[in-house]
């Protein structure tokens, strides 16, 4: 499965903000993570064991930002999941 946005990553980027979708059980469910542009990060999914778990659920894997600041890029995150309240959030694996 390919990234939605993939065209967003530049030459300069070093990572991204991203969300996975998960459909299981007749429910949507969300996942936000980060992830350093190295490797053979196309075919990543997650360091998440839930998200693991139920990777033949995932329906869509989006780019939402590009950082060339790694920091940048994790505290990006951190901001989405607390303005989501994804953690406390019953359709978030977050």
């Amino acid at each position: 499965m390919n990234w939605i946005n993939e065209d967003f990553i530049k030459c300069t980027t070093k990572a991204f903000v991203y969300e996975i979708t998960i459909c299981k059980n007749n429910q949507t469910f969300y996942y936000i993570g980060y992830k350093l542009l190295k490797g053979k990060w196309k075919s990543y999914i997650s360091s998440s064991k839930y998200i693991k778990n139920d990777k033949d659920f995932i329906t869509e894997k989006r780019i939402l930002r590009v950082f060339d600041d790694v920091d940048a890029a994790m505290k990006y995150e951190f901001d989405l999941i607390n303005e989501l309240d994804a953690v406390k959030s019953e359709t978030f694996y977050n």
